[in-house]
């Protein structure tokens, strides 16, 4: 099964929904530095970072 890295940043920032990751771009930032990018499909990694950024 593959991982959502939609869903593990909202866990991993502590968000209610995904649509509040734009909203919290430094928490998300910080988070960022600890994941693993390649656990995820590249094309998965470029939209979550046009989404969030």
């Amino acid at each position: 099964m593959e991982r959502d890295i939609f869903e593990d940043f909202r866990e991993l920032v502590g968000c209610d929904f995904i649509s509040d990751l734009p909203y919290r771009k430094e928490e998300v930032f910080d988070v960022m530095e600890r994941v693993r990018f390649s656990d995820y499909p590249s094309e998965k990694v470029t939209e979550f970072l046009d989404y969030v950024f």
